[in-house]
């Protein structure tokens, strides 16, 4: 799971974003895949209805942001593997 950094420490360095997920596990699977590849990411709930985050953005340091756009566009994780990623278990293999 990524690493939660205090905003006020950290923002500086935390200030570009790379993703926008509707969801925390979506989020925190696309910051572990940058920090297994070293890229330092940081997940930030943002928004606010009804006390529960509209939104989950991953940001990182933007001199690591040419890199972590690189990181991503990967097309070959399917949906499959970013639940896996998300939730740590994997489903049954569609027939």
């Amino acid at each position: 799971m990524a690493i939660d950094y205090d905003d006020e420490e950290f923002r500086p360095a935390f200030s570009q974003q790379v993703a926008e997920f509707s969801d925390r596990g979506s989020a925190d699977a696309i910051a572990g895949i940058l920090e297994g590849e070293n890229v330092h990411a940081k997940v930030k709930p943002t928004g606010n209805l009804a006390g529960v985050p509209a939104c989950y953005r991953v940001l990182d340091d933007p001199r690591q942001l040419h890199r972590a756009r690189w990181i991503l566009q990967d097309p070959d994780l399917t949906d499959r593997e970013l639940a896996f990623l998300a939730t740590g278990q994997l489903d049954e293999e569609p027939e």
